[in-house]
């Protein structure tokens, strides 16, 4: 008896390795090809989703999800893609059930911050973007996300300190945000006035190095170095953006720049070269118009004037022909020169005051009352607000 119970339980000590790895295999087999096939469908939405087709990725991450429910990642990514699918009724439903969220998935983070953001709670936009760059210091998508928020927030201090971190991570996309960041301080410096144009020239001067390519930017660097009498640096960023075609727009930024550096005869022929290439551009023309306003010769400047105000759409011409108009007496012509001046140019203080101005000297006072308390108001509301200096950022809610 004893030998039989002796080679049963050898037996089943045989067996009971194989029982075990006959019920721990095929869990084992079934976790694999789960994980397997999460990885799968994750790749195959990102895939859509760069080519732009997330709402093709909506249903891939569906049938993911159905196979592995309440998965961080699966739902992280679905809620970008129903995001930018426009599936507005299931991102509510998606967000409501993560809200508050504190798991490891960048994505769900960047998510919740994405709707914070169109809600309007930039406060709480900005902590999700930040705590999807904690849980991955290399996520572009999210240092983008935050330098748009703080740019949004107009803490440009913050957005120029999360771009330049981004630089190292994706360059082009770093760099073009840092110069967006610089050029809203450069921005913000010119409109608090004089005092800080330096400032803001320098801010334009640092943002044109970064895109030097963007002629937009360059524009606003030259017209803001121009303003700051920085002359030299502005004739050195004409030459290089503009030097090689030597065009009409090269000739009128040459002009510009001299007139700043009180050079009245090399602007003039600067300026007449550009008119001589172009002759309605309206750069150029005011340009020379200015010139002549200062020399007196009020008639030679709205003579210049007249050829390029049948475009009618430089709030800037408008405005100085309808001081010249004033001027030399034709008030009632000026008054509709201001006027338009202020419909191509609202938000221009400057058209207002002399509208209201030259409506007084018509002796419509209640007209230009009203036009006058619209120039406080437009002076108020220029007046900006000073962000940070880009410093410690833990708590800015």
């Amino acid at each position: 008896m004893s030998d039989d119970r002796t080679r049963r339980a050898r037996y089943a000590g045989r067996m009971r390795p194989s029982v075990a790895r006959l019920v721990v295999l095929p869990l084992l087999l079934l976790a694999l090809s789960g994980a397997a096939r999460a990885p799968g469908a994750v790749d195959e939405a990102k895939a859509l989703r760069r080519a732009g087709r997330p709402a093709e990725a909506v249903p891939v991450l569906d049938a993911a999800l159905a196979r592995h429910p309440g998965d961080d990642e699966l739902e992280g990514l679905l809620g970008l893609c129903l995001l930018e699918a426009g599936q507005q009724g299931r991102v509510l439903e998606l967000a409501k059930r993560r809200a508050g969220y504190t798991g490891d998935d960048f994505r769900m983070h960047v998510f919740l911050g994405r709707v914070a953001e169109l809600d309007g709670a930039l406060p709480a936009a900005i902590q999700s973007y930040r705590a999807a760059i904690e849980r991955n210091p290399n996520a572009v998508e999210a240092y983008n996300q935050l330098v748009g928020a703080y740019l949004k927030n107009e803490a440009f201090g913050k957005a120029l300190k999360q771009a330049e971190k981004l630089e190292q991570i994706s360059p082009e996309l770093g760099a073009r945000l840092a110069a967006a960041a610089l050029a809203a301080q450069g921005e913000q410096y010119r409109r608090a006035g004089a005092e800080t144009l330096t400032l803001a020239a320098e801010r334009f001067l640092a943002a044109h190095r970064k895109q030097p390519d963007d002629l937009t930017l360059t524009e606003m660097t030259l017209d803001t170095c121009v303003l700051a009498a920085y002359v030299d640096e502005a004739l050195a960023v004409v030459e290089e953006v503009y030097g090689k075609q030597r065009d009409a727009t090269y000739w009128t930024w040459i002009g510009t720049c001299r007139a700043a550096g009180m050079d009245g005869d090399g602007a003039r022929a600067a300026f007449e070269q550009a008119l001589a290439l172009e002759p309605t551009n309206d750069k150029a023309a005011l340009g020379l118009a200015r010139l002549l306003v200062d020399d007196g010769d009020l008639d030679a400047a709205r003579e210049v004037l007249s050829k390029v105000t049948v475009k009618a759409d430089s709030g800037r011409v408008a405005l100085l022909m309808g001081e010249v108009q004033v001027a030399l007496g034709d008030v009632a012509e000026g008054v509709d020169w201001l006027r338009k001046a202020t419909e191509l140019d609202p938000g221009q203080p400057k058209a207002h005051y002399q509208l209201g101005r030259a409506l007084m000297q018509l002796g419509r006072r209640d007209e230009a009352n009203a036009v006058l308390e619209h120039f406080r108001e437009l002076q108020e509301r220029s007046l900006p607000r000073f962000d940070d200096d880009g410093g410690d950022d833990e708590d800015d809610g």
